[in-house]
């Protein structure tokens, strides 16, 4: 059997259900590809299960996903994944091969970046439009394609929840002030008036944590801002009178 399991955003979210789960493995190892377990979150993780948790990077979910399938097919296999399971492609694939496979496979659901960030924004969750990511540049690599859902999303007066490229080496998304950098070239380049100074953004940085904290910025505010850690932006659409009035006291704190 190989289960997927949800270890939430914060040390402490693994369910009842997910730790059943891993004292029935044999192995239990630790997704440390798509976003961010901590060495802290590792260690307190450890001490719970009183078992010995191994990472796994990207070549071992994607190119060797076979060599983590064959072994589950011999005996439980428990594989913790920051948030939820399904939220990112990697772990949809894994689960499939292993299905087409014929090994057996649960998941066992936590909290996710996506939930956490509306409740913890005051956003109605039927205003929230298409999510999308600013992924890092490199020399060759210059996505904006991320505009064009922005652009759909604010055409029909929904909020954006942007992702932010993760980095397995820093333990940390993409820089604000970087993010906020490759947002203005995509405004030079479609030029539909979406990323303006005044243009107003919620910043979330370690949210579902005990040290998360929300701040709201313009744009003019958001190019030199500098946070450190897991940040998720949203791109504000027109208020409600209740999301006024919450993001109105996030303003304020």
């Amino acid at each position: 059997m190989l289960y997927l399991i949800g270890v939430g955003l914060s040390n402490y979210d693994i369910t009842m259900e997910g730790l059943e789960a891993c004292r029935k493995c044999s192995h239990i190892y630790a997704e440390a590809y798509t976003s961010n377990l901590t060495e802290e979150k590792l260690k307190d993780l450890s001490k719970i299960l009183e078992k010995k948790i191994d990472q796994l990077g990207r070549t071992d979910l994607e190119e060797n996903a076979k060599t983590l399938i064959d072994a589950a097919s011999k005996e439980d296999i428990g594989l913790l994944i920051n948030g939820d399971p399904l939220v990112a492609t990697t772990h949809k694939t894994l689960l499939m091969e292993a299905e087409a496979s014929g090994v057996d496979t649960k998941v066992i659901h936590s909290t996710s970046i996506l939930s956490v960030s509306i409740g913890e924004s005051g956003i109605d969750f039927y205003r929230v439009g298409a999510v999308c990511t600013i992924a890092d540049w490199s020399e060759h690599y210059h996505p904006i394609s991320f505009y064009e859902t922005l652009k759909g999303n604010i055409e029909r007066n929904l909020h954006s929840i942007i992702l932010l490229d993760y980095d397995y080496k820093s333990q940390s998304t993409l820089p604000i002030e970087k993010a906020a950098f490759i947002m203005r070239e995509a405004e030079e380049h479609y030029k539909k008036k979406i990323i303006l100074d005044y243009t107003r953004f919620l910043v979330l940085n370690n949210v579902g944590t005990e040290n998360g904290k929300i701040k709201l910025f313009t744009f003019s505010k958001l190019k030199t801002a500098h946070i450190p850690g897991m940040n998720t932006i949203i791109l504000l659409a027109n208020l409600s009178d209740l999301e006024n009035e919450w993001v109105s006291k996030i303003e304020k704190a």
